[in-house]
């Protein structure tokens, strides 16, 4: 039951703002709900679901989206009520509830009765994250990988995700063809990492999501004669070096929220292959066309020439820096407007 003054309602792109505050007040736990609201501005057209809020008067104190997946926003197992209410009038299941276990646990307790039997609960899964170069070794053979990879890759995506989740993504509605498209979209990104060997693929990762503070790193496998040798170890230190060493990510969204006020620059190793996606209206520059929101797409243009448009449009001020002074190796950052320290 709702108290006096509490309301719960869907958020659209007026909410953006306040959604994304209350998810950067822990930021790393909710950077996949940060990310969805900055790719999409809470737009449903493009969210493919909704995000819903539980307002106290006028502050947006917890949100859930709910989507594929249900992901709760800063709740705590009091918040859950409302949200479960939601979940059972629109949906008759989702492919997963994450978030941390006391809330989830609640809002399972909520939904179960009404809910299709879970594949698995896992009661107990932590949440790791690193925030400096890996103390071990990373292997010298992962790489971002190409176009002409996927045809070595999405077996190896495929077999990662049934071993996870039990079921074949091919089994989805649409078939193999939009998970397919998904891995092809996360390679155009450089989000795709893997090591090969004469039989294929040895280990491999994506980075799923990245916002200002964080970067999720999912779909960890290692082909299963090669288990055993520390090949997860190392190619996980080699992920986390190139999400470290590697700015372009975060420096686009910075200047998709016109929050740039220096873009730096090393012209001599930038990427002169990569490109990104040239925008007639803001946000101006995008990964991808499905970040575009409205905007018209003018074209693929080379990396350095799309930052530095996107940065002058959005009075940003771009600098080009001498070799090796941007830290990890990395090629573009950004000195931001304001601070990015996550809201207490």
């Amino acid at each position: 039951m709702l108290r006096t003054r509490e309301q719960v309602r869907v958020l659209g792109p007026e909410d953006r703002d306040q959604f994304i505050a209350l998810a950067e007040q822990a930021p790393v736990v909710n950077v996949f709900a940060d990310y969805r609201a900055r790719l999409t501005n809470l737009d449903e057209r493009w969210l493919g679901g909704q995000v819903w809020g539980r307002f106290v008067g006028d502050e947006l104190v917890s949100g859930c989206h709910l989507g594929a997946n249900l992901v709760p926003v800063q709740c705590t197992p009091d918040d859950v009520g409302a949200f479960a209410d939601v979940a059972l009038r629109r949906r008759n299941t989702v492919g997963t509830i994450v978030g941390p276990s006391d809330v989830v646990a609640a809002l399972w307790e909520l939904i179960e009765p009404r809910w299709a039997r879970p594949r698995e609960i896992r009661a107990s899964q932590p949440h790791l994250e690193i925030a400096r170069p890996p103390a071990v070794p990373a292997a010298p053979d992962v790489r971002p990988t190409t176009p002409r990879d996927l045809d070595l890759l999405y077996p190896a995506c495929v077999a990662m995700y049934t071993e996870e989740v039990g079921v074949s993504p091919e089994n989805d509605a649409g078939g193999g063809d939009l998970y397919r498209a998904r891995i092809q979209q996360l390679i155009g990104r450089g989000w795709s990492l893997a090591s090969f060997d004469d039989d294929g693929v040895v280990f491999k990762a994506e980075v799923a999501c990245v916002t200002p503070y964080a970067a999720q790193v999912q779909g960890v496998w290692v082909r299963p004669d090669r288990r055993g040798e520390g090949l997860s170890t190392s190619g996980m230190a080699a992920v986390v070096s190139h999400v470290l060493g590697s700015g372009m990510a975060p420096v686009v969204s910075a200047l998709q929220q016109a929050q740039a006020e220096t873009l730096l620059l090393d012209d001599t190793h930038l990427d002169t292959e990569q490109q990104l996606i040239a925008l007639d209206a803001e946000p101006w520059i995008a990964l991808e066309e499905s970040e575009a929101v409205g905007a018209g797409v003018l074209g693929r243009v080379s990396a350095d020439a799309a930052l530095v448009r996107a940065a002058v449009l959005t009075d940003g001020r771009p600098v080009f820096v001498p070799p090796g002074a941007l830290p990890h190796g990395t090629d573009v950052a950004a000195l931001l407007r304001w601070s990015a320290a996550p809201a207490s």
